[in-house]
């Protein structure tokens, strides 16, 4: 019995059919094959080179068409496996593209060639070792003659696994040898085969020429290698070759299968590295766009489409300027003025605000505030582009308009009676309403002093709500720092001499150079520094303030010996409201308001501030001002109430 016939009971083909058309229903079976794998991929162009191929392919006869094919399936089958939608139908396994492959055209309508492919692990085997050994034993029967291969044969299989399976002409007796397998394992089949060729390749080389036996098993080799680009088929094939048998042929496959694996392995870690960022970036609420440093857009996220109501490719490719116009206080911002540039240029993160006022406008020419944040990517240390995270914020600029502008009605409303009744209670305490008695008078000033309290509580929201609005002016003229603290000191005397305090004030250099900056908003600062390093320090301490350069900006410190702040509630310290509980046992009047002021004050002039202290061991504030000074700003009011 025949290779081909037994195998076509094995698969329950149909029943036998001539030379010609085993050829034909091959090639019909091949090129429905390929047309099948074809329609995975969105666009041809893409596999124009493999779909070229084909074409010419198709030109041949029927009987080579097949093993022709078979290389393209590999090609394709590459290219499916490792692309997602929407360049190909869907994401599949090379697995799961065979299984599918195998439901559209049945294993037993496909020729020798391709069928292979699609057998079992053991069938597979079969198909293989069965035409090594037929080489193999073709060689023989032409050098020794039919007989003496036949014995050879039975010698070599004499209680083995193989011992009547394999025929006179070389040929393994599939049926026979497939029910055989069923009770022993795949790796006695290999190992009995593997004897099994190399008593016979022995035998031929020591009989004849080497070379004889060298050029039967690289025939074999060439034959698999030449239809089946899968390593699982190849690798197959050597599992029942010896060792000692195309020990090239071995080593430089399974080189390459190493490297490949290596480099399979890489680029599916890539790939899953991909996907979670893409994940990522998909799932990110805020908009989110990279840019070279070109300023060319390159990636952008679904939500930066929703929000601006664009689609990609109306911003990637295109310089963002140009592309998404962006405005300043109602003015279209300039290139060179972009934050995004900004960033680039200066490779460092630029951070934009509510406050600040930036508005994007949709494609549909709508306006609406972003607060945004921008970072400068580096490789090498050389700077490649910038990520910008942007996110609309309509409906916090709403809700900050209507918080800012209820506490400023509610604290117009409050300062009216206040001041009405503090102007009454100076009156009493003046006699304008008639004398009146020291009990009197004493209760009255502790009316007055509440009445102050509450002005001054009043007059804090205000100037907060000012500037967290925007609204406060700034109009900087040139100021010598160490002079401004020495007339803060002066406004303070009075409280300061009265716990016999002493203050210093120096700088570094002395003259310091005068900054642009607006005194109302400086003086501020230092007032409440100053003032709360003399309400919360002991008698007869002293209080240092100093100033000095560092690099492009003026340190200003305000050291004091005071009762320090606990550290459990450090970073609570510049909260609306809040005083910690020894400040509080201390000296029970106070807003918590005065630090959330300073440290608005000191970031929106491009600043930064911040403090050393422990417990019971004083505290240091810091505030950084820019040399270059202040910008002028327009607004409505200024910060003094």
């Amino acid at each position: 019995m025949s290779f081909l016939s037994g195998i076509s009971d094995l698969f329950k083909m149909t029943p036998p059919q001539t030379g010609m058309q085993k050829d034909s229903s091959s090639a019909a079976a091949a090129e429905k094959i390929l047309n099948y794998m074809f329609g995975f991929v969105h666009d041809k162009k893409l596999v124009s080179g493999i779909y070229g191929q084909y074409g010419e392919i198709r030109k041949l006869p029927a009987k080579d068409r097949e093993t022709a094919c078979i290389p393209l399936f590999f090609l394709l089958e590459d290219f499916i496996t490792k692309n997602n939608p929407p360049i190909v139908e869907e994401r599949l396994s090379k697995e799961e593209l065979r299984e599918q492959v195998k439901k559209t055209i049945p294993p037993e309508e496909m020729g020798i060639g391709f069928r292979l492919i699609f057998l079992p692990k053991l069938e597979q085997y079969c198909l293989l070792y069965d035409q090594a050994l037929r080489i193999l034993t073709t060689a023989e029967i032409r050098q020794m003659g039919a007989l003496h291969a036949k014995e050879g044969i039975v010698t070599a299989t004499e209680k083995t696994i193989l011992e009547g399976m394999v025929l006179p002409t070389g040929e393994l007796d599939i049926p026979r040898l497939t029910q055989k397998l069923q009770s022993v394992s795949t790796d006695d089949f290999t190992g009995a085969f593997r004897s099994l060729y190399g008593t016979l390749y022995k035998n031929l080389r020591a009989a004849f020429d080497p070379q004889i036996a060298e050029s039967a098993a690289k025939e074999a080799y060439e034959w698999v290698k030449a239809r089946y680009r899968d390593q699982d088929i190849i690798l197959r094939f050597f599992e029942g070759i010896p060792e000692n048998v195309l020990e090239a042929e071995r080593i430089m496959f399974l080189s390459r299968e190493m490297l490949e694996k290596q480099v399979q392995e890489r680029t599916r870690e890539v790939e899953e590295k991909e996907n979670r960022l893409e994940v990522i970036i998909s799932s990110i609420g805020e908009g989110l766009i990279v840019v070279d440093r070109n300023l060319v857009v390159t990636l952008l996220n679904p939500a930066t489409s929703r929000i601006l109501s664009m689609i990609p490719s109306e911003l990637i490719g295109k310089n963002i300027v140009n592309a998404l116009q962006m405005f300043k206080d109602d003015r279209q911002v300039s290139q060179d003025a972009h934050p995004i540039f900004q960033a680039i240029s200066r490779r460092k993160t630029v951070i934009a605000e509510l406050a600040e006022n930036y508005t994007y406008q949709t494609a549909g020419h709508t306006k609406f505030p972003v607060s945004m944040i921008i970072t400068p990517l580096f490789v090498r240390g050389q700077t490649t582009g910038a990520v910008l995270v942007f996110r609309d914020v309509t409906e916090t600029k709403k809700l900050e308009e209507a918080r800012s502008n209820f506490i400023s009605v509610a604290s117009h409303q409050l300062r009216t009676p206040l001041t009405s009744m503090r102007w009454f209670v100076e009156m009493l305490l003046a006699g304008d309403a008639g004398a009146i008695n020291d009990d009197q008078k004493h209760f009255v000033m502790r009316v007055y002093e509440g009445t102050d309290r509450m002005i001054n509580l009043v007059n804090l929201l205000l100037q907060i709500a000012r500037v967290e609005a925007g609204r406060v002016k700034v109009d900087p003229t040139l100021l010598d720092l160490k002079k401004l603290a020495e007339e803060v000191y002066v406004s303070l005397k009075t409280v300061i001499d009265q716990k016999f305090q002493k203050v210093t004030i120096a700088a570094n250099p002395e003259p310091f150079p005068a900054i642009p900056a607006d005194k109302d908003i400086v003086w501020q600062v230092f007032q409440n520094l100053i003032s709360n390093a003399n309400r919360y320090s002991p008698d007869n301490s002293v209080i240092a303030v100093s100033i000095e350069k560092d690099k492009d900006m003026a340190e200003i410190a305000v050291k004091d010996s005071g009762i320090g702040i606990p550290e459990n509630q450090q970073s609570r310290i510049f909260e609306k409201f809040f005083r910690a509980e020894n400040a509080l046992k201390m000296v029970p009047e106070g807003s918590g308001l005065g630090l959330t002021l300073i440290k608005s004050l000191v970031e929106g002039w491009g600043g930064k501030i911040w403090f050393e202290s422990g417990q019971g061991k004083g505290t240091v504030f810091y505030f950084t001002i820019p040399l270059a000074g202040m910008a002028s700003k327009e607004g409505e009011v200024k910060l003094t109430v």
